[in-house]
């Protein structure tokens, strides 16, 4: 050390070049980390809001996987009437064949939303084979199935399951569509 450095020390003087920020600076630097945080709180909501819709699709798409297994692991020629304690069956209860395999929210865009008024309207107009609801720890599913003979192909019957849910202010819904053999 100098003489000029321990000078300085001693007497609380700076040189020209060693000052401390201003009021000005430090106001801009407290700016600026303010909108990197909340750039960075905007970016958690919005992962927070995308996992929870990807919940959604989750539970949907399990419930129709165990429901088409559940069919699936059906005799050929089960036919169980829906007593809504263990809605099961593989007949086409209503008789609609091929017309209940097309799709009940068709949208021209091909996306999985649909207007949740409009459910109780197209079950209305083509009601499902077998319709029940399931409530979980989140959220209201409806699933809903219906099922032709020999619509694909002969001595098979092709099961379309839809399940729709609300998902806020929008709703969402997946299908499923299999082909099950007889096999005798």
């Amino acid at each position: 050390m100098t003489r000029t450095d321990l000078n300085q020390m001693s007497t609380g003087r700076t040189g020209k070049n060693e000052r401390g920020f201003s009021l000005v600076e430090v106001m801009i630097a407290v700016c600026v980390l303010g909108v990197g945080l909340l750039a960075i709180a905007s970016m958690q909501l919005g992962a927070v809001n995308a996992n929870a819709k990807a919940s959604g699709v989750s539970e949907a798409s399990a419930l129709a996987e165990f429901q088409m297994e559940t069919l699936i692991s059906l005799p050929y020629r089960f036919n169980l009437v829906n007593d809504n304690q263990n809605p099961a069956g593989l007949q086409d209860t209503n008789g609609d064949g091929t017309a209940g395999l097309l799709n009940p929210f068709p949208n021209p865009n091909l996306t999985p939303i649909f207007d949740p008024a409009n459910l109780a309207g197209w079950i209305a107009a083509n009601p499902p084979d077998i319709q029940r609801t399931v409530n979980t720890n989140k959220r209201d599913y409806t699933i809903f199935w219906n099922v032709a003979t020999d619509a694909e192909i002969n001595n098979t019957k092709t099961v379309h399951i839809t399940v729709s849910w609300d998902d806020g202010d929008i709703g969402r819904k997946i299908t499923m569509r299999r082909v099950i053999p007889r096999i005798s």
